[in-house]
């Protein structure tokens, strides 16, 4: 059976996700018009426990040149509130994740208070 683009994005994500060397690896594809734009992975600070991290979505924003013509985001994880923040100043409509976090209601209701049509979309892969 065919994948879908979702699901082939998002198995770039977890390929990502595999460069971190922290014990919670996540990583991050934002995609515009069928296009990778960005990617990241969750970096360890140098000289920190492995707690302490660079989020995959704030890499994959600082890689990306134009963050207002970004389409989608997929994501390993549900973003935290904090990244969710940053991705309201994209113009994305949506986010795919593969794993819900605790927070997961709080980042959709952020996420879809200032457009009707953003969504949040679970994949499984």
């Amino acid at each position: 059976m065919r994948m879908t683009r979702p699901q082939y994005f998002m198995e770039i994500a977890k390929k990502t996700s595999e460069l971190s060397t922290s014990k919670h690896k996540a990583g991050c594809i934002l995609v515009q018009d069928k296009h990778i734009v960005g990617a990241g992975f969750n970096q360890v600070y140098i000289g920190y426990p492995d707690n302490r991290y660079i989020h995959a979505i704030i890499v994959a924003l600082l890689a990306c040149s134009h963050i207002d013509k970004i389409d989608y985001i997929y994501t390993t994880k549900t973003p935290c509130i904090d990244c969710t923040q940053l991705l309201l100043k994209t113009k994305a409509t949506g986010i795919y994740y593969n794993k819900k976090w605790n927070n997961h209601k709080d980042v959709e209701k952020l996420w879809k208070s200032t457009n009707p049509k953003r969504f949040i979309k679970e994949i499984e892969l």
